[in-house]
């Protein structure tokens, strides 16, 4: 279940409005790009896309005023994120995982030590090789460690608790053995990274940059031909 209120985000800083705004395009490319896209998610991504490329600018530049721009951006969000992206057989992004349990681990273990990388190491072997059932038994163990029946909560346990917590919501999109074996992609650090890798360098190449007012258009642009979806997205755009 999610809440999608406008009147949540009225006062969000610029820079978060940004990366939310990005993070949802993305899921919206990912959605077409995706083995298991159909003609029903394509064209919810790219409804998703169309619209932040529309209102996105204004909700960053002026969303405390425009509620009507934070509105569609948080629809475009839930579109490419849980309507279009969700019904691909998502799985969570295995670098958003990774960084929760990692978080988790600098609360146990000093930074840099060998022990926060045995911890590192472990919990990434236990989530591709066992998925959710592994690493969630596992916290279980270090839970029941670090906090005695009748003991206060510890900030150990805290972090522990939080991190069970996160990856328990997210259960069902913990796939990462089956992806693998299907040779499929467990994270979207390749496409997050093109994209930030082509937009940046339109942005400073001499003679034919891009306009910051323009980028996420071009990008939406790029995107469809890139992706195989350019007489296709005309087709639904007309």
């Amino acid at each position: 279940m999610a809440i999608v209120d406008p009147a949540l985000v009225m006062t969000m800083p610029k820079k978060l409005t940004a990366y939310s705004g990005i993070d949802a395009l993305v899921h919206a490319i990912e959605a077409i790009a995706s083995v298991a896209a159909t003609d029903y998610t394509n064209a919810l991504a790219l409804e998703a896309a169309r619209i932040l490329c529309k209102y996105l600018p204004s909700a960053y530049t002026n969303g405390e005023h425009d509620a009507k721009a934070r509105e569609k951006v948080r629809n475009a969000a839930t579109l490419a994120g849980k309507l279009a992206f969700g019904k691909t057989k998502e799985n969570l992004d295995i670098y958003h995982a990774l960084e929760n349990l990692s978080e988790c681990g600098k609360v146990l273990y000093k930074a840099g030590s060998s022990e926060l990388v045995a911890w590192q190491e472990k919990t990434k072997r236990l989530l591709l090789e066992e998925g959710y059932e592994g690493v969630h038994a596992f916290l279980g163990e270090q839970k029941q460690m670090h906090r005695k029946e009748g003991e206060a909560e510890t900030a150990e346990w805290k972090a522990l608790e939080r991190v069970d917590g996160y990856l328990t919501w997210h259960k069902e999109r913990l796939n990462y053995r089956e992806r693998l074996s299907e040779g499929r992609a467990i994270g979207s650090g390749q496409i997050e990274g093109a994209c930030k890798s082509m937009i940046g360098a339109r942005l400073k190449q001499t003679g034919a940059r891009w306009k910051r007012s323009r980028v996420n258009k071009m990008g939406v642009v790029c995107s469809l031909f890139y992706a195989d979806q350019w007489d296709e997205y005309w087709k639904y755009a007309k």
